[in-house]
């Protein structure tokens, strides 16, 4: 029983050995299995991928991999097998520490005891000799044990890194590993990897995000470049590191949005491994937009009574153009771009469109039957359409009586009686003035009237005259009227002559200077006050009363404001009469 217990505590010192060398053998041949594995497997796909075998290439390659790897399976099955014996394990501890054959005796006699050909005492005692001769000596020690941690950690790194391959590749991977694996099959191998464009040339405004995409053709790639070239400047090139997207149903492409502030022309390209995509351009510009526009107004024939009329030309100023209703209208609008295309929406929305050949200037001709909006999108020559040009605005009119300012003086008027007095008036109409003059009534004498000299087809006049009071026998507290007079030319619209004048001012004769007259003191006043100049304020007044009534005069009916103007006139008379 003793001696059993020897051989179970030897045994079990040996098994330690033992299994430190079946690890390493094993991890060793793991090791071996991966490499030749990758090296092979790794190498067919390369040739291939390059020289796309045949049926019999594929089956040369086959036949090898299957004999290869029988006869690799066979030698280290071998080797495994001879590592995992307890006397291998005792010969290894003998090797790096020795025992003079002992050890190995002893593990040959534990192997081997039911046919053991020598005497079974001799080996007890030879178990009991070994034991006390190496109780003080660990078996395990003799073991590299930093053998089998390397090699773990080559088998595990090597197994991550084939994996993450074969996961980023495994659509590349599979078709060339179902050539090797199934010869006979007839799947095409894979081509290798070309970019084709998606976006070409751009043109776009500033402060705009552009998005620029390749798709991705043969084997995909594990990352990409968008490099973006500024021309004809001097900054540095951009480049934008992209991995492709694959996303179901979809095939692979590298995409990427970018931001493009100002004003530029660039150029740009995808670029992945060997494979790149062909320089395109980007031409970052202002959209088109509308410089100006005049228009050329021909009214209708049953309009003019005055067939001398010429056409109108107006330069239109905050989008908006008033005319006669069926008026011909011929519009000369000039872009900020040289234009290719242009779309023109009349108000009752019908379109045209039209190619020009870099030009920036177009005409539209149009006949005004209606009211509305006219809508231009333009195209320039590189492509880029318009946004948000502001509307036309058309709006039929009817025909108006004149208009009046009084550019000089300002209103009424103060002056001596030998001043000059310069007179302006600006007198403006919407389809033509026919005749106009200016009326000067003085105190003394006939009123005095001048003609307004009008050029023909005009639809403004100004006029400046020079008053010469000291031609006039005037005296201090006289006033002098004056107003202004026109007529239109005749149109069906009004079936008249559209008559108006202006308003009525006062020049107003006063002394070089003001005298104040004292009066006396009364009983119970004190010291002596100014004396009200009841005279002027009756001219004031006086004048106030003919510029109210001729306003409401030259009306055809008087509404209820006018009556209240009328009671308040009166108010004044009867105020003045109490002077």
């Amino acid at each position: 029983m003793a001696i059993n217990e020897e051989l179970d505590f030897l045994v079990s010192r040996v098994a330690k050995v033992r299994k430190w060398l079946a690890a390493i053998a094993i991890l060793k041949t793991a090791a071996i299995c991966l490499l030749f594995a990758c090296i092979y497997i790794g190498g067919y796909i390369i040739l291939d991928h390059r020289f796309n075998f045949s049926l019999p290439g594929r089956l040369i390659a086959f036949f090898l991999l299957a004999g290869s790897t029988a006869f690799l399976v066979y030698k280290l099955s071998r080797q495994l097998l001879a590592q995992i014996s307890y006397t291998n394990a005792a010969n290894f501890i003998e090797n790096n520490y020795s025992l003079n054959q002992q050890l190995v005796a002893a593990m040959e006699y534990y192997e081997n005891k039911a046919d053991y050909p020598y005497s079974k005492v001799l080996a007890e005692q030879l178990i009991i000799r070994v034991n006390k001769d190496s109780e003080t000596f660990q078996f395990d020690s003799v073991v590299e044990k930093w053998r089998g941690f390397a090699l773990a950690a080559f088998v595990f790194l090597g197994l991550c890194v084939v994996s993450f391959y074969v996961h980023h590749n495994i659509s590349f991977l599979a078709t060339y590993f179902t050539r090797l694996a199934v010869p006979f099959s007839a799947i095409a191998p894979v081509s290798a990897t070309s970019l084709e464009s998606i976006t070409s040339d751009i043109v776009s405004e500033p402060e705009t995000m552009l998005t620029l995409s390749a798709k991705i053709n043969g084997r995909i790639p594990e990352s990409g470049q968008l490099i973006i070239k500024p021309i004809g400047q001097d900054s540095n090139d951009q480049r934008i590191q992209l991995k492709p997207t694959e996303e179901s149903g979809t095939e692979p492409k590298f995409e990427t949005s970018e931001f493009f502030s100002k004003t530029g022309q660039f150029k740009y390209q995808f670029k992945a491994d060997l494979a790149q995509t062909p320089w395109h351009n980007i031409d970052i510009r202002e959209a088109p937009q509308i410089k100006s526009i005049t228009a050329e107004i021909e009214l209708p024939q049953n309009i003019r009574d005055d067939e001398t009329l010429k056409k109108l030309s107006e330069q239109i100023k905050n989008n908006t153009l008033e005319i006669i209703k069926n008026s011909s209208v011929t519009l000369h609008i000039e872009s900020t771009s040289k234009l290719s295309e242009i779309e023109i929406t009349n108000p009752n929305g019908i379109s045209s469109k039209n190619k020009l050949n870099g030009e920036n200037t177009f005409s539209h001709t149009f006949t005004a039957k209606e009211q509305g909006n006219i809508e231009f999108h333009l195209t320039d020559e590189k492509g880029l359409k318009s946004k948000n040009i502001p509307k036309l605005k058309i709006v039929l009119k009817t025909d108006n009586p004149p208009q009046f300012k009084l550019n000089s003086p300002e209103g009424d008027y103060l002056a001596t009686n030998v001043s000059s007095v310069p007179i302006e008036f600006l007198i403006t109409d919407d389809f033509g003035l026919s005749s106009a003059k200016l009326v000067a009534e003085l105190p003394k004498g006939e009123p005095i009237s001048i003609d307004i000299p009008i050029q023909p087809d005009s639809n403004e006049a100004i006029f400046n005259y020079i008053l010469e009071l000291e031609q006039y026998d005037l005296e201090i507290g006289d006033s002098i009227m004056f107003y202004a007079n026109a007529t239109d030319i005749k149109t069906t619209i009004s079936d008249k002559e559209n008559a108006a004048s202006s308003e009525i001012y006062f020049i107003e004769i006063r002394p070089y200077q003001q005298i104040w007259h004292l009066k006396e003191a009364g009983e119970g006043q004190g010291n002596p006050a100014p004396v009200p100049e009841d005279l002027m304020t009756l001219l004031e007044y006086t004048r106030a009363f003919i510029k109210k009534t001729s306003v409401i005069e030259g009306k055809s009916g008087l509404d209820s404001d006018d009556r209240s103007k009328i009671k308040s006139i009166n108010e004044d008379v009867e105020y003045c009469s109490s002077l």
